[in-house]
């Protein structure tokens, strides 16, 4: 299903169980794998896929550093890329999400595969929140329309099949584009299908079970409806809980039937032709066992 895929990481070891997920993938379908670390300031001396500190070695140049960060990749991943049809290994400066949409516009890939990446919030300077995915992620989901899977752990070749795959559904625009994506995606790799949708619970006393059992009924109603979109041939179930914190209930789901693959939307607002990672998103990619794909755009149906 993913001829090209285009994978990005920071040299951090935490970065490598996306590499070698998005390599796997392009294994699947012998197709291409490209890999890109962006660095921020070309004149600095960084350690080197978080293996050796050479923050003390004193550099030639930019355009050397440049060199052996590249060499030191390819000595790490180019032999692992051989099963692939190709494979290139690139550096650019700049900010990370912008240099991965520019390399994503370049080579068109069917999948953007990242590693998570806690960083603290900016703006709330250096004693405010970690957040859970980071800045590049968020960069990347809101602007690039090609599907972006986020890889928190080392997956098992098995695992990497995706025949379990869960599609968190909220019934907004992106999520009907994620269960598109979920359709392409068990049409080819005969994956079976999960739809759950949380019915938020609201913390009042006035809201009794009579309540909660009408609303659940609605929202049964309205996903086997979104299920009649799915083809036949196609192995499908739904689900509606109750809950409080969607993230949690999402996760706790996908834990018990042991999912290959969460398939979610960004998020269920737009603006300026932007769309919005989502708490829930956020939440969900930052924790699972699997990786999560995020879907933002039907442009990516398209790949």
């Amino acid at each position: 299903m993913f001829n090209n895929v285009l994978a990005a990481t920071d040299l951090r070891p935490r970065c490598d169980p996306a590499i070698q997920t998005a390599i796997r993938i392009a294994e699947q379908s012998y197709g291409e794998i490209y890999i890109l670390h962006v660095r921020a300031d070309p004149s600095a001396t960084l350690p080197l896929l978080g293996e050796d500190d050479r923050t003390d070695q004193t550099m030639a140049g930019a355009a050397d550093h440049t060199a052996l960060i590249k060499k030191d990749l390819a000595s790490k991943w180019s032999d692992r890329c051989k099963s692939c049809r190709q494979h290139d290994i690139q550096i650019a400066i700049g900010t990370a999400w912008e240099e991965i949409i520019k390399w994503a516009q370049k080579k068109r890939p069917g999948l953007i595969v990242l590693g998570p990446h806690d960083e603290k919030d900016k703006q709330a300077g250096d004693q405010g929140p970690k957040r859970a995915i980071g800045s590049t992620i968020e960069g990347v989901v809101m602007r690039e329309p090609c599907p972006v899977m986020i890889v928190n752990r080392m997956m098992t070749d098995e695992k990497l099949e995706f025949k379990t795959v869960v599609v968190g559904v909220d019934f907004s625009r992106s999520c009907s584009y994620a269960l598109r994506f979920a359709i392409k995606l068990a049409r080819e790799g005969h994956s079976n299908l999960f739809l759950f949708h949380m019915l938020p619970i609201p913390p009042s006393a006035e809201y009794s079970q009579a309540d909660y059992q009408r609303d659940r009924r609605i929202a049964a109603q309205k996903l086997k409806a979104l299920c009649q979109t799915i083809p036949a041939g196609i192995d499908f179930r739904s689900n509606v809980t109750g809950g409080a914190f969607p993230h949690l209930e999402i996760l706790g789901y996908a834990q018990t039937i042991a999912a290959d693959l969460i398939v979610m939307g960004s998020h269920t607002k737009e603006k300026n032709g932007k769309w919005y990672v989502g708490s829930a998103v956020e939440r969900v990619s930052s924790r699972a066992h699997c990786p999560v794909v995020v879907v933002s755009d039907p442009v990516a149906l398209l790949n």
